[in-house]
């Protein structure tokens, strides 16, 4: 099983588009998936996602569901 990702969401559009902030020694690949796992209105939900652009500790994630549950901060 391969570890998860410590990230920091920075913005996220309503086209599925999110840019994270990776912590200290994370080490992601282009194509690999990620998970953000939140609550929204009292509901536990997770959204599923591919690593398209890494640039030094921030990355670019493409999600296959909308982002409009995302905030920047989270």
């Amino acid at each position: 099983m391969q570890p998860e990702l410590a990230a920091r969401i920075i913005s996220a559009n309503n086209a599925g588009i999110a840019e994270i902030r990776l912590s200290a020694n994370q080490t992601p690949a282009v194509y690999e998936m990620v998970c953000f796992p939140l609550e929204v209105g009292g509901r536990n939900i997770q959204l599923l996602g591919e690593i398209t652009e890494i640039d030094g500790d921030t990355a670019i994630v493409q999600l296959y569901e909308g982002a409009e549950a995302l905030s920047a901060g989270g």
